[in-house]
C-alpha cells in the first residue's frame, strides 16, 4: 500500500460520547486510499477549518498506549500536491 490518499469527508464530534476519554472536539476524516479502499482516521496537523474535498493526504503513525500496551495509531497529514512538469519547466525557463 502506498500510504497516500485523498480526503473524501470529515466530521467534528462536539458531543462527549466517551465520558471525557477523548479531547473535545474530536475530529475524524474519511480517506480514499490510492488503491481504492476507504479508511476512517484522524487528521494530524490540520483541522476542519483547513480541509478541502480531494485534498491529498499521506499516512503517518502516532505511538499510543492503553491498558493492552503500546500500539501505532494510523493518522493522515496533508501532502503537498506534486508540482506539474509544465510548471517546473516554465519556472526553469523564467530563471534563465
Amino acid at each position: 500500500m502506498s500510504g497516500r490518499g485523498t480526503l473524501v469527508s470529515w466530521c467534528t464530534f462536539e458531543r462527549d460520547y466517551y465520558d471525557r476519554l477523548l479531547p473535545m472536539p474530536w475530529e475524524t476524516i474519511l480517506v480514499e486510499l490510492e488503491e481504492g479502499p476507504l479508511f476512517i482516521s484522524n487528521p494530524q496537523g490540520f483541522t476542519w477549518r483547513e480541509v478541502a474535498y480531494g485534498m491529498p493526504l499521506a499516512l503517518a503513525f502516532v505511538e499510543c498506549e492503553d491498558e493492552a500496551g503500546t500500539f501505532n495509531l494510523p493518522v493522515f497529514h496533508r501532502l503537498q500536491a506534486p508540482v506539474s512538469r509544465a510548471a517546473t519547466t516554465r519556472s526553469a525557463q523564467q530563471a534563465t
